[in-house]
């Protein structure tokens, strides 16, 4: 039992923002965000999660805010990474973001969730 549902449109023209009822259990999630409000850039998600309880989880994604004074202007020019928050009932579960080192760029990876709050 998946079934989406449209929830409300989106700020891009021609997208509406969908919410999916599932069954609780184990299910792999995809999601396409649009970081920066362009049709043409697309950041794909996907995670496999234990859905267990009843209740709202939502997917979030933003831009983690670097406090960086330091280095050179070109050391500080690439964006912020993308980040990608699993809340349940508005509660942070997990955590995911983009990896800046040149071995998992454009990887989302897990942090702990608890140690970043």
């Amino acid at each position: 039992y998946k079934r989406q549902v449209p929830l409300s449109v989106s700020n891009i023209e021609g997208l509406t923002n969908y919410y999916l009822r599932i069954k609780p259990g184990k299910h792999e999630v995809q999601v396409n965000f649009y970081p920066e409000n362009n049709i043409g850039y697309i950041e794909r998600f996907a995670v496999i999660h234990e859905f267990g309880q009843s209740g709202s989880y939502e997917l979030r994604a933003y831009r983690k805010k670097l406090n960086t004074t330091r280095g050179s202007l070109l050391e500080n020019a690439p964006p912020s990474p993308l980040c990608v928050d699993l809340t349940f009932n508005s509660r942070l579960q997990r955590r995911f973001c983009k990896q800046a080192d040149s071995t998992r760029q454009g990887e989302f990876v897990e942090s702990n969730a608890l140690e970043t709050l």
